[in-house]
This record gives structure tokens, sequence and C-alpha cells, in this order.
């Protein structure tokens, strides 16, 4: 039962490779489509090169309410230093504003589902301070950014609009993604787990926000 799994999904991943060539799948996946809401998540767990395009929104000035999302670290810039990518992000944006802080949301820790679990710490987080939101955008990391922003639709529910911004990696080249192995491997990474969030992934038995 197991290979059989595993052999249909390597068909749909070649499929979709095959439906989706060359800088067609980055666009896909990396899908900028904000909807201008009122609170803006930049995902903790980008570099700063990656955190820099998050600034433009920011400075835009059209958000009530901007925060940062994560998980503990497990990677540094530093030694020493805040605890999660949440904390991180956050005061490394906070560095060029003035007029606006940015909050941190930190998530728990958990080995999978790290983005859906991050998309419930905000949920909760805004209800333990008592605000309410119809519509919000998500900053994510360029090929990642579609599957951000469904996974957020799954927290947050038909009730609240979700919209996306893409960050451009830092390693650049992800038009042409099959000409590097690291963007190659990636780019297959993302679209892998986005076909399973569409097709496996049910919030209610996935242990994750729970």
């Amino acid at each position: 039962m197991r290979r059989f799994v595993f052999a249909i999904a390597l068909l749909a991943i070649a499929s979709a490779v095959v439906a989706f060539t060359g800088s067609q799948l980055y666009r896909f996946l990396a899908i900028n489509e904000p909807v201008g809401g009122t609170l803006l998540v930049v995902e903790g767990w980008m570099v700063p090169a990656e955190l820099d395009g998050a600034l433009i929104p920011l400075r835009a000035g059209h958000y009530q309410l901007i925060v940062t999302s994560g998980g503990p670290l497990y990677d540094a810039w530093h030694s020493e230093g805040p605890a999660t990518f949440a904390e991180r992000a956050a005061a490394y944006l906070n560095g060029f504003l003035t007029d606006k802080p940015v909050v941190p949301v930190p998530a728990p820790d958990t080995p999978t589902d790290r983005t859906y679990t991050s998309a419930v710490a905000v949920r909760e987080w805004l209800k333990a301070s008592h605000v309410t939101v119809t519509s919000l955008d998500v900053f994510s990391w360029g090929p990642h950014a579609r599957r951000s922003r469904d996974l957020y639709r799954l927290a947050f529910g038909p009730q609240v609009q979700v919209g996306v911004f893409a960050a451009e990696p830092a390693a650049g080249g992800f038009d042409a993604w099959y000409r590097t192995s690291y963007a190659t491997e990636e780019m297959l990474k993302e679209l892998a787990g986005y076909i399973w969030i569409k097709c496996c992934f049910w919030p209610s038995s996935s242990g994750s926000g729970s």
C-alpha cells in the first residue's frame, strides 16, 4: 500500500512539473495576491535579505497591525539572542520602523506542520488580545507563498480573507530553477508540500494547533 501511495505521489509531482515547466511553476507557487487586509503576518523564518522585502508593504502604512510568526530557532544569526523565529524577525524589522511596532507571535515547537501551527498561534493570539480581523495578508518566502496562503485560510476559516506576498529568494535564480541543484530541490520540495496539503492534510487530525 505504501509503495502504491508513493508511486501515485511521484506521478502527481512529475505531472505537475510537466504542466508547469520552467518559470511557470515558480510563478504558480510564488503567488503575489494581497487582499489589502488590516493585518500583515510576516513569516519569521526567512533570512534578512528576504525579510527586507516586507518593508515595502510595511512602510505603505495600510496595515493596522503587523505581527511576525514562527517557532523556536533551529539555526542562528548570532550565538545569543531571541529564542524564536517570530521574535528574531520582529527585532530585525523593528530596527527599520519607527511609527508602528512589529509584534512577535511565537508558535509552539512542532516537528511537522510548522506553517499551520504558526497560523493557529496567530489566530489564538488575536482572540486572546480581543482583536477581530476580517482580512489579512501573509508575507512568505517565494515558492512557499501559495502553501502559506492556503494553510492560513484553513486556520482562519472562510470568514477571513487571506492574501499573500512572495518574498524574492535571497539565493536568486528561481525563475530558471531547473538550472541549479539547490533551486530544483527547493522547488520540488515546495511543490510536493503543496500537493500534500491539497490531498492529504486534515487539520483536525494533524495534531497541530489543536
